[in-house]
């Protein structure tokens, strides 16, 4: 904005810095009141992505004026260090440019940039958030035929892709509304999914009273996809057994034989014909009769103070008490599901100590952080330390104990970010709460499958995503896989879609009629990046058919203070030359560049002895080499 005078005296222009004249300057000189000219800028995007020592497109800048105002407008830049700018201002016009360009001395990372436009009084200001990529990176990798027998099982992959529900008031909508969203779903191929009881969803209320409405409005439809075998988990106890209503509902002693009674009411609704009748008389049976093989009992322990001890208790009684509740199939139950926090080192022995009841699965949950304040850096560190290093020393566990002979591990409710909202604008970990995206963004795509590699590695059977869908606020951004209000996939969805798809694993329990896949060998491949600063997860497989399968997953952060980043550009030189003669190959690539709608598409490209393989920044290449 600006001051227009109508006469100027030179003196007061002189005093005042040329802005404006007051009445009284000079005397009576015939000086007209000030008028006020306002000012404003748009900016044609509100990022900029600089490659190294490169140049970004240029941003035009759009003057808003209001009408007779043509003084010539200048534009001025605040720059982080290393980065120049070339600006073409306005002046009389109305559009102007800064085009930006990165020295040797610019640092990778994001930052704001202000673009500030004046016509020599009040400035008008937009900011863009300007990122700096770091300079390529070139990994070389080769792939051996050799099957890494260290690997996995015994050198063969073992691990299936799956997908969780809540049921609860604000997901009970969703199927509903959306009629073919078990379509989108069954698309995913998914084995024993869970269903998480919660809020609404667990059927039994605090006056005792039992309502199966919203727990079934989600299982229902579940129950009916894929392989029709779910997973139930039983997160918690009913509010009148809790003595700590907050996040988790804490069960004390004296409610265990309370827990282990609903539980068996539980398996009596769904696997029998003739279900229970409650307290006050009133019967309950699922109809129509779609039992339930796979019940986890009562999770995160350790995370709401249970001792390995007292959950040895709790489970005891329940597993007796439901398998005593007439059940129509076998049960197999699911135990401990421990949080991120706690390596099982420190927690499974004392519970094997005291457990009696039979185990058919052990499981841990698993976050990278909570809180959308942790960095990028962060979220990715802690992939091979408190994800593939907790998953090793869990399946260790397995393999040696004598009460787990006949147990496998499950990896649940999986995700980047394990915050949520409690109100008030707080979250659980962060102050104020805010939404991160980094569960649904090109992020993803890097992280996932560094994930999966690992855990398939560490001898995990299962992957579990936290939230198929999460209600219609923008909290959907940070679990889910596809959108509540349209079932629209998000980039999350085709992160897990091809995931299965590239390395398919059957269960052991699978209906062959259903699941075909074939074993899968882990193959062995060398890096050229050391092992403690590794940026690229690598993942090779051969096919019972002969065909290979390589996963180039970046993962490079490309700011230390990045947060949902763009991730550094990485190129993939792979030496397959020790490998057999090919006859055709694909490539498939999910990043930002990804069509989330149309989903990512599969290129032919000639199979050679050496192939490259570029990404941008975080994001995930596939290729598939066929015989």
């Amino acid at each position: 904005m600006r001051w227009r005078l109508t006469r100027s005296s030179s003196i007061c222009a002189l005093a005042l810095g040329s802005l404006l004249c007051a009445a009284g300057c000079g005397g009576n000189s015939g000086i007209q009141t000030p008028v006020l000219y306002p000012l404003t800028i748009t900016l044609s995007s509100a990022s900029a992505t600089l490659p190294a020592n490169g140049t970004a497109p240029a941003v035009t800048v759009t003057v808003n004026r209001a009408a007779g105002d043509s003084n010539p407008v200048t534009l001025i830049v605040s720059l982080p260090a290393g980065v120049t700018s070339r600006i073409v201002s306005p002046a009389q016009g109305d559009t102007g440019s800064v085009t930006f360009s990165a020295g040797s001395g610019a640092s990778p990372g994001t930052s704001p940039v202000t673009i500030a436009a004046t016509e020599g009084g009040p400035t008008a200001t937009a900011t863009l958030s300007l990122t700096v990529l770091s300079a390529p990176v070139t990994v070389n990798v080769t792939v051996s035929p050799t099957v890494n027998t260290s690997l996995g099982f015994n050198g063969q992959m073992q691990t299936f892709m799956t997908t969780q529900f809540q049921a609860a008031e604000w997901d009970q909508s969703f199927f509903p509304s959306l009629p073919n969203a078990t379509t989108t779903l069954a698309n995913l191929h998914p084995q024993h999914i869970r269903v998480y009881t919660n809020s609404e969803g667990i059927p039994q209320r605090a006056d005792k009273s039992w309502d199966f409405t919203q727990l079934d409005a989600t299982l229902d439809p579940v129950i009916g996809v894929g392989d029709k075998s779910i997973s139930m988990v039983l997160v918690e106890g009913p509010l009148w057994m809790c003595t700590d209503i907050g996040p988790n509902c804490v069960l004390q002693p004296q409610n265990y034989p309370d827990f282990a009674r609903y539980a068996a009411q539980m398996v009596q609704y769904y696997n029998t014909t003739t279900g229970f009748t409650d307290d006050t008389g009133v019967q309950h049976v699922h109809m129509p009769f779609t039992p339930i093989t796979y019940w986890s009992i009562y999770t995160i322990p350790d995370l709401v103070g249970m001792t390995p001890a007292q959950y040895a208790d709790l489970y005891n009684l329940t597993v007796t008490a439901m398998q005593n509740a007439g059940s129509l199939v076998p049960l197999k139950f699911v135990a401990l599901e421990l949080s991120g926090g706690t390596d099982a080192n420190d927690y499974v022995p004392a519970f094997l100590d005291a457990v009696t009841a039979p185990i058919d699965v052990v499981a841990q949950q698993q976050y990278a952080v909570c809180g959308w304040q942790n960095t990028d850096a962060v979220a990715m560190g802690a992939v091979p330390y408190y994800f593939g290093q907790y998953a090793r020393d869990f399946a260790n566990i397995v393999a040696t104990s004598p009460k787990l002979s006949n147990a496998v591990l499950w990896m649940t409710e999986n995700n980047v970010d394990a915050d949520f909202s409690i109100g008030n604008g707080l979250g659980e970990c962060s102050s104020p709460f805010e939404v991160d995206p980094r569960g649904t963004s090109a992020f993803f795509a890097g992280w996932r499958p560094y994930v999966f590699s690992q855990w398939a590695q560490a001898g995990s059977h299962m992957l579990a995503h936290s939230d198929y869908e999460q209600d219609a606020s923008t909290m959907s951004l940070m679990y889910a896989e596809v959108a509540y209000a349209t079932g629209q996939p998000y980039l999350s969805y085709w992160v897990d879609y091809y995931l299965g798809r590239y390395f398919p694993y059957c269960a052991a329990d699978e209906p062959a009629s259903w699941c075909t896949a074939q074993p899968v060998s882990i193959l062995t491949w060398t890096t050229s990046e050391p092992e403690n600063a590794q940026t690229m997860e690598i993942f090779a497989t051969r096919n019972t058919d002969g065909s290979v399968v390589v996963m180039a997953a970046n993962h490079a952060v490309n700011g230390p203070n990045d947060d949902n980043g763009p991730g550094a550009p990485r190129t993939i030189i792979l030496d397959l030359s020790q490998l057999p003669a090919f006859s055709s190959a694909t490539e498939l690539t999910i990043d930002a560049n990804t069509d989330i709608v149309a989903g990512p598409q599969a290129m032919s490209v000639a199979p050679q002895a050496q192939m490259t393989v570029n990404l941008g920044g975080y994001g995930v290449t596939f290729l598939k080499l066929m015989p």
